[in-house]
């Protein structure tokens, strides 16, 4: 497998696959190195994390593998969807009125495939529908806070597939950083917003410990993954 992409690097002109998957991005060697330079500057803030949920969860050495993704805290408050909706529309509204109104939009004229159901697949995601200037969601709400945090990911694509309508349609492709911004820019107001409004220590914990958990995968393991991967290549 990576001797065929190091081929078609060759073939196609790009001196490595790095190079290939910057093109790709768009993004210079430059802004990829900050980056990296960043997390790994920052490790030590993981490490800690690390460390302090192990000693929570009783171990002494670190905190093993098995217990990577232990919940802390409680977060048991089930939502509708009309809840749900009342949520995000409060939290958008104080930012951004166009914002608030598509995203109201999507819940009033049912963009939202909502619940699971035999033969649905699971997970969540967006899909522009360009010709009717409109989007498609598919999630899976089961009542729980991380689904509505899933539901503002995914509607953060649909906010961004608003902002290409009437773009001729070669320029309506874009690169996977800039088509994560708006939804993780979503997911960041919503989680804050619950942390500061969290009614007691346990489910402030618990919230705390899901965005922890998050960047902590995003920092470490694709950070991780990307060294592996580079020296595979080497």
């Amino acid at each position: 497998i990576k001797l065929q992409v190091l081929n078609e690097c060759r073939m196609r002109g790009f001196g490595s696959p790095l190079s290939q998957a910057l093109y790709r991005s768009r993004m210079t060697e430059k802004t990829l190195d900050a980056l990296l330079g960043a997390m790994n500057d920052h490790l030590p803030a993981f490490h800690r994390y690390l460390r302090a949920k192990g000693r929570a969860l009783g171990h002494e050495n670190g905190l093993p593998w098995w217990d990577m993704f232990a919940p802390m805290g409680s977060l048991d408050k089930k939502y509708t969807v009309d809840e749900a909706r009342d949520y995000l529309l409060e939290i958008f509204g104080s930012f951004d009125g166009e914002l608030h109104d598509m995203v109201k939009t999507a819940f009033d004229e049912a963009w939202i495939d909502f619940f699971p159901r035999k033969g649905k697949v699971g997970g969540a995601f967006d899909a522009a529908v360009p010709s009717a200037g409109q989007s498609r969601v598919l999630t899976n709400f089961d009542g729980a806070f991380g689904d509505i945090v899933t539901l503002a990911h995914e509607l953060g694509h649909a906010f961004h597939d608003r902002q290409m309508i009437g773009l001729p349609m070669l320029q309506m492709e874009y690169t996977m950083p800039v088509a994560e911004s708006a939804s993780t820019f979503n997911e960041v107001l919503v989680v804050s917003t619950a942390i500061e409004r969290a009614g007691s220590r346990e489910e402030k914990l618990a919230l705390i410990e899901n965005q922890l958990s998050d960047a902590c995968q995003i920092i470490c393991d694709i950070y991780s993954r990307f060294l592996f991967e580079r020296s595979v290549f080497d």
